[in-house]
């Protein structure tokens, strides 16, 4: 089954919300990594058995794609206010793009509290 790009940035962001929270991110990122070409549903729910998920709770947000129209929105949104990439952040409507040292976030933090 070839996924759509929409559920596969559900599926990944599910299971990256899992790492973080069974303290996994390294190796659930390596896994993903490695398969990039077996990514699928089946696939995502072993990886998220593999975490210790609730695959109850997994499988039917996967099957059901609870959070496709939240995930759309968002997706929306960033497009609509000029995000075109990951990693994309605003600042007071400021725009920063790609990946940032602190200080470049310190100095729009620091402008916006002087606006």
């Amino acid at each position: 089954m070839q996924l759509g790009i929409l559920h596969l940035i559900i599926l990944l962001i599910a299971l990256v919300a899992a790492a973080y929270l069974t303290y996994t991110w390294a190796t659930t990122i390596n896994k993903l990594f490695e398969n990039q070409g077996s990514l699928s549903d089946s696939y995502f729910k072993q990886l998220a058995a593999d975490l210790g998920l609730n695959t109850e709770q997994f499988n039917t947000c996967v099957d059901t794609q609870k959070y496709a129209d939240e995930v759309d929105k968002d997706f929306q949104d960033g497009a609509a206010a000029g995000g075109s990439g990951t990693p994309t952040a605003f600042v007071n409507g400021q725009k920063i793009g790609g990946a940032q040292p602190y200080s470049v976030f310190q100095a729009a933090i620091e402008q916006a509290l002087a606006a």
